[in-house]
């Protein structure tokens, strides 16, 4: 079974402690708590499969927010199920069997089991945590087929340079090493090949506009001609190899050289060029290929490390919205599988504003900004306030990189679009209790961004 994340909040906690045990034993995380205000702390930090709540903490001598003194238990559950929507709850309590405590347990979709002070219930409770594991095992399972539909699969692009017409022997160590490049779920995107490009003549413009969709650059700088430099034949690439190269570094893809051994190892298939360079021995090249030389390789494998660990979604918002961006990042992150770089959390320390823009804008596929009212507008009938200025910076720099095909604008109802996007189409949010539905379309929105080919 998998490992689930449970918490247990008795205010007693000889409670607890064999329900705790049983679920230790079957491999699962228990966070016990037993005070009212570790219990809120650890159910806002954490999500929880599970969570086993206390109605009555009269040993904790804070009040409820309704002024009582016992009924905590029911804020606890509130901060749980705020945090965990599709957490599994049991309400202990010795009131389980009141008609208004079923009512109540009911409404917040809670399970009751008595609480009686003996072995016996205290076993009860155990097993009943133990029997809501394997239903969230159960549910996990049945749903995992229907998860394509929200976890959100990108297969990330690699732009291949190639010659054209290749010799035979040649055409053969290419194709094995795309065949490498599938194996690890990449896409190859070759013009008149495949991917983006594939019906499409080579152009300058026609190249740059592929790459910008790419994730990262393959310049298989086989053999073009060979050239006498006075004493010896010498491998040439094709100077469409030094070009191809030179773009995608300026499109700051990462970027990897496989050159032919023997070739002089200058331009872009130089160590200090800024590429990963490799060397295919070409008197043996299927021995290379079968023992996986190339796989094992450091510039393969930092080459490969680097394109897994791009983002799919730069998000860029106002602290003053810091909520609505939470909710809006961890149904993106947590349900949809998608990859955020957040401003809040993932700019770097020590670094300037401008510095990390513009990493977010060579790592991140689409951006995501919030244009809330931050800043308010006098007098002004129709608009009650502006999006704050940091956010039009990151917004503009990223769409002078990307285009708007790959930007996502969320507008709180009330705040002025600046005339220099007025004629992009963006999203509406009505109020930020609507978070969800909001959330959903930009998922949309960006699933189609990122299936989209321009």
């Amino acid at each position: 079974m998998n490992q689930l994340r449970i918490l247990i909040a008795d205010d007693q906690e000889s409670e607890i402690l064999v329900a705790r045990d049983a679920l230790q034993a079957a491999q699962h995380l228990v966070d016990t708590a037993t005070s009212f205000s570790e219990a809120l702390r650890l159910a806002a930090a954490n999500r929880y499969d599970i969570a086993v709540i206390d109605r009555g903490w009269y040993t904790d001598h804070a009040l409820s927010s309704d002024g009582s003194k016992g009924y905590k238990g029911w804020e606890i559950a509130d901060a749980v199920r705020a945090r965990s929507p599709e957490a599994l709850m049991i309400l202990y309590t010795v009131h389980a069997d009141e008609p208004s405590t079923i009512k109540t347990a009911a409404e917040k979709g809670m399970i009751c089991v008595k609480k009686e002070f003996s072995d016996d219930a205290r076993e009860n409770l155990a097993q009943a945590a133990i029997a809501l594991a394997v239903e969230v095992y159960q549910r996990t399972r049945a749903t995992t087929t229907n998860q394509a539909s929200t976890v959100f699969e990108y297969r990330p692009r690699i732009y291949i340079h190639a010659p054209y017409k290749l010799e035979p022997e040649r055409d053969q160590v290419k194709r094995r090493l795309l065949e490498k490049i599938r194996e690890l779920g990449f896409d190859p995107q070759e013009f008149g090949v495949s991917g983006i490009p594939k019906g499409d003549p080579w152009s300058f413009g026609r190249a740059m506009e592929v790459m910008r969709q790419c994730d990262g650059g393959l310049i298989l700088a086989l053999m073009r001609r060979m050239e006498f430099d006075g004493t010896t034949r010498v491998p040439i690439p094709s100077e469409y190899s030094h070009f191809e190269g030179a773009l995608a570094l300026s499109c700051n893809l990462p970027s990897l050289v496989i050159a032919e051994e023997g070739m002089e190892m200058r331009g872009i298939l130089s160590q200090m060029g800024g590429s990963f360079v490799l060397q295919v021995p070409m008197q043996s090249p299927d021995e290379w290929l079968a023992t996986d030389k190339l796989l094992g390789a450091p510039p393969f494998e930092k080459w490969v490390e680097r394109i897994k660990a791009r983002y799919d979604v730069f998000f860029g918002y106002c602290s003053k919205a810091d909520e609505l961006a939470k909710n809006i990042k961890r149904f993106l992150a947590d349900e949809s599988g998608l990859r955020v770089l957040d401003w809040a959390t993932d700019f770097r320390p020590g670094r300037t504003i401008m510095e990390e823009i513009a990493r977010a804008t060579a790592t991140c596929r689409c951006g995501l900004f919030l244009f809330t009212a931050d800043d308010p507008i006098e007098g002004s009938s129709t608009k009650t306030a502006i999006p704050r200025d940091n956010v039009l910076l990151e917004a503009g720099y990223f769409m002078s990189a990307h285009s708007a095909r790959r930007m996502v604008v969320l507008r709180e109802m009330g705040t002025k679009m600046p005339a220099d996007l007025g004629g992009m189409i963006y999203l509406t949010i009505e109020s930020r209790v609507d978070w969800r539905q909001a959330a959903k379309d930009v998922l949309d929105a960006l699933r189609t961004q990122l299936s989209e080919e321009f």
